[in-house]
């Protein structure tokens, strides 16, 4: 079988796998375009990436940080299991889901190809050191009223407690990272890829209420960086319904006009560039021959698609978990479309206004 991209699906603070899909139907057009999705799930009981239970973790954008050990070791084994194409794998997530992907492209450039991040975008300046530039694509909503387009946080995000310490007492919050205005953070991004310091703005189509501008930086090749902005949605995934545009498709067409560098893709690559479970897989290749079509896994009876639920969940687990969590997902013949959660127990928790029995954080 030929190799497929694969993109990693972040959700946000509290959410799970399940919900983030739910939000985007990225799996669902992955069966459609032909390429794999990965939802994992975050750590602790508050579901969350990158900010360390809520301390100051902001500070480890680095390869130590203990989420991107565990998104490259998850990678690694995929790499080893699946038919992957790697230098097409991409990064792309919501809320505390588009911090997480800000983080994944500061310290994994060497195998994310580009990103995209939505309602959460991070730039985090000097403390974000590449040896590529990384394509960036952004989503933000002007009227968001839980990451503010103008920088910061609303009292009732701040007020919010989780295991009874409010928000606004979390060291994170201190981090200038999460203060700037949005425009200011993706420009920070668009200086780090060598592009001009002013870009030009276009009206992309007509929203609900107001036009969606596309914000587009002079780059050089291989470092493009775009955000896209629209006033009607609130803190929401760019949907038709919402924005007036399809942030799923879109940020799909931006990763397939950016796959890694071709010199990138070589053996000849800067000795940090060169590590294990970088290259494609023959061998995870050949054995999907004797798979049904990925493009079409069958439905999960009720009993497996339990089992998947629980898997994703276990990915919030120590990463010691990761290699039965992944042989779980395999066994699926999950190659395409990575489905981690039942659709029908997702929208039961939907409707009753919960996630994973918790207050959501979301408009």
């Amino acid at each position: 079988s030929a190799p497929v991209p694969l993109v990693f699906l972040f959700h946000g603070v509290l959410d799970s796998p399940g919900i983030i899909e739910n939000q985007t139907g990225f799996g669902r057009y992955g069966l459609e375009e032909g390429f794999m999705v990965v939802a994992p799930a975050g750590r602790g009981t508050a579901t969350h990436w990158i900010e360390e239970d809520f301390g100051d973790g902001f500070a480890d954008v680095t390869r130590a940080n203990p989420d991107i050990v565990f998104v490259e070791a998850l990678l690694d084994r995929l790499g080893q299991e699946a038919c992957i194409d790697l230098a097409r794998v991409y990064a792309t997530g919501f809320s505390n889901g588009a911090m997480a992907t800000s983080a994944v492209a500061c310290t994994l450039e060497d195998r994310i190809a580009a990103v995209a991040a939505a309602g959460g975008l991070v730039d985090f300046g000097e403390r974000c050191v590449l040896d590529r530039p990384v394509p960036y694509l952004a989503f933000h909503g002007r009227d968001d009223s839980s990451v503010l387009y103008d920088g910061g946080f609303p009292d009732w995000v701040l007020d919010y407690e989780i295991d009874g310490v409010a928000w606004r007492d979390l060291p994170m919050l201190e981090d200038p990272a999460l203060s700037a205005p949005i425009p200011e953070r993706v420009a920070g991004i668009a200086a780090r890829n060598g592009c001009t310091a002013e870009p030009s703005i276009d009206t992309l189509t007509v929203g609900p209420s107001e036009p969606v501008e596309r914000w587009t930086w002079a780059c050089p090749t291989d470092a493009e960086v775009e955000l896209l902005t629209y006033a009607a949605g609130g803190h929401v995934w760019p949907a038709e319904s919402d924005a007036g545009i399809d942030g799923t498709e879109l940020a799909w067409e931006f990763f397939e006009q950016h796959p890694m560098p071709e010199e990138l893709d070589r053996a000849a690559r800067p000795p940090r560039l060169h590590e294990p479970g970088r290259r494609r897989s023959d061998v995870a290749c050949l054995a999907t021959t004797d798979r049904a079509d990925p493009r079409r896994p069958e439905p999960l009876g009720a009993d497996e698609a339990a089992g998947v639920d629980l898997a994703a969940g276990a990915l919030a687990l120590e990463l010691a978990h990761e290699e039965v969590v992944v042989e779980a997902l395999l066994r699926h013949q999950l190659v395409v479309g990575v489905h981690l959660h039942d659709h029908a127990a997702v929208d039961e928790h939907d409707a009753a206004g919960v996630t994973d029995g918790r207050q959501p954080m979301r408009d």
